[in-house]
């Protein structure tokens, strides 16, 4: 049991330093329809829709310029 109570904060920990954050912004893009935005994190998209508090993985994406 003891064991138990060490595992779950070390959990919680590791899945918070494995967060996403944004530390490469290249660009933003603000959807009105869905009150969210889209950033362009180095090659992967965040998507936040409380005003950067949290980040959520919406997908990748590249460009040729």
């Amino acid at each position: 049991m003891i064991r138990a109570h060490l595992i779950v904060p070390c959990l919680l920990t590791c899945s918070a330093l494995s967060a996403q954050t944004p530390n490469l912004i290249e660009a933003a893009e603000y959807e009105p329809t869905a009150n969210r935005w889209f950033i362009s994190n180095g090659s992967s998209i965040l998507e936040t829709d409380n005003g950067g508090v949290s980040y959520e993985y919406f997908g990748s994406g590249s460009a040729t310029h």
